[in-house]
C-alpha cells in the first residue's frame, strides 16, 4: 500500500459530478507523445486510497466506502467486494502477501483478513482506537502496522500485537517490511525509524530532511528511497545500507511526490502533483514526465513491466469535491524495453 513511460492526457479521462469514473489507463509511448486506450472500472462514489499487488496478476484497491476492487489479470478486469458493512469507513491500505492471503486497515482502526484473495474478509479486531495510517506484511504471519504515532507488530497474522510509541506527534505514513528482521518507517518532519531484529527494537535515523516523508520503498534489505513534500527542492533520499544513512538525490524540477515502487535496485519510479519521474540507475539520475493535473499518491511497478497508480484532482467547478481516477500505465516503448532488459539481466 513501481526513462520509460510519459503522460496521461486529459482527453482520455471523464471526471463526472457527484461520482467518480475509475478508468484503468494502457499508456502506449513514443518519445514525448501518449496514446491512451480506456478500460473501464466502473461508475462509483466511491475514492480510492492505496494499491496492493501479491504478483503481476493479483492485486487489491481499497476505497473510501468500505470496499475493494480485485484484479486477478493484471489489472484488466475488476470486481467490487465488500470488507465491512460500515460504508463511513475508509480502507487507508492494504497488504497483500500472495494470490489468497492480505490484510487491510481502516479509518476506524479496525483490522482485517482475506484468505481468497480479497473476495471476502474476515474482521480481526482493533489494534488501537485510532487511525490506521499503513500496513506492511512480510508473509501470513509476521506484520507491522502504523497509527499517528505507535508502531504495532505483530508475529502470530494479527492475533497479538505488540506497541511501541516513538514519543513525538510526526503521524508515521509509511512502512515497509524488507525480510524477516529488517524494517523501515518514514513520517512527517523527515522522520526514519529502522528495526533490525524484526520490529523487536526501533532506531531513530539521521536524515537529511526536514520535510513530511511519504512513502519508502526498499528493493533488497540494503537499497532503498524514500520520498516526500518539496518546499525549495524535490525531496528524495536513498540509502545503500539498509537505511542506516540517507542522501538527497537531484531532481531538475520541484515536485510534490507522494508514492515511490522500486523492482530492483537500479529501476524505480516516483508518482506527485501531476508528474511520474523514473530512474534507470538507482536515481543517480531521474527522468521527468508530465502527466494530466492529477495528484498521484500511490504507485507500484510491477516486476511485468506496468505501473498501476492513482490520483485525485480538485475542481471548482463541482463544488471543490475531489475525484479520484486509476492508471494502469502498460509499458511499451522502446525505454520499457530497456527498463525491463535491465531489470532481468540482474533478477
Amino acid at each position: 500500500m513501481s526513462s520509460w513511460i510519459g503522460c496521461v492526457n486529459n482527453r482520455h479521462l471523464r471526471v463526472i459530478p457527484i461520482v467518480l469514473m475509475g478508468v484503468l489507463i494502457y499508456v502506449f509511448i513514443t518519445n514525448a507523445s501518449a496514446q491512451c486506450i480506456n478500460y473501464p472500472l466502473g461508475k462509483t462514489e466511491q475514492t480510492l486510497n492505496c494499491i496492493s499487488f501479491a504478483d503481476s496478476l493479483h492485486g487489491l484497491i481499497g476505497s473510501s466506502a468500505s470496499k475493494v476492487f480485485r484484479t486477478t489479470d493484471g489489472g484488466l478486469t475488476w470486481s467490487e467486494h465488500i470488507v465491512t458493512d460500515s460504508i463511513s469507513t475508509r480502507i487507508t491500505d492494504i497488504s497483500m502477501v500472495d494470490p489468497a492471503y492480505a490484510f487491510a486497515v481502516t479509518s476506524t482502526g479496525h483490522f482485517y483478513q482475506t484468505e481468497n484473495g480479497g473476495y471476502t474478509w474476515q474482521y480481526k479486531g482493533q489494534p488501537i482506537a485510532s487511525q490506521l495510517y499503513s500496513i506492511s506484511f512480510l508473509n501470513r504471519e509476521l506484520g507491522i502496522i502504523l497509527s499517528r504515532r505507535t508502531i504495532m507488530t505483530t508475529t502470530d497474522g494479527g492475533n497479538n500485537w505488540s506497541y511501541w510509541d516513538i514519543g513525538t506527534n510526526a503521524i508515521l505514513n509509511d512502512v515497509q517490511f524488507i525480510d524477516s528482521l529488517n524494517a523501515v518507517v518514514v513520517g512527517e518532519s523527515g522522520i526514519i525509524l529502522r528495526s533490525s531484529d524484526g520490529g523487536n527494537s526501533w532506531f531513530y535515523q539521521t536524515t537529511p530532511t526536514q520535510e513530511d516523508l511519504w512513502s519508502v520503498s526498499f528493493s533488497d534489505k540494503n537499497n532503498g528511497s524514500a520520498v516526500g513534500t518539496a518546499t525549495t527542492k524535490t525531496t528524495i533520499l536513498r540509502t545503500t545500507n539498509g537505511g542506516i544513512n540517507w542522501a538527497h538525490q537531484k531532481v531538475n524540477e520541484i515536485i510534490q511526490l507522494y508514492g515511490v515502487s522500486f523492482i530492483n535496485s537500479n529501476i524505480g519510479v516516483a508518482v506527485g502533483d501531476g508528474h511520474l519521474i523514473s530512474t534507470l540507475n538507482g536515481g543517480s539520475s531521474w527522468n521527468i514526465h508530465h502527466l494530466s493535473p492529477y495528484n498521484y499518491q500511490n504507485v507500484i511497478f510491477l516486476k511485468s513491466g506496468s505501473i498501476l497508480t492513482n490520483g485525485n484532482q480538485y475542481d471548482w467547478r463541482y463544488n471543490k469535491t475531489w475525484y479520484m481516477i486509476v492508471h494502469l500505465h502498460k509499458i511499451t516503448t522502446n525505454v520499457a524495453s530497456e527498463m525491463i532488459k535491465l531489470y532481468k539481466k540482474t533478477e
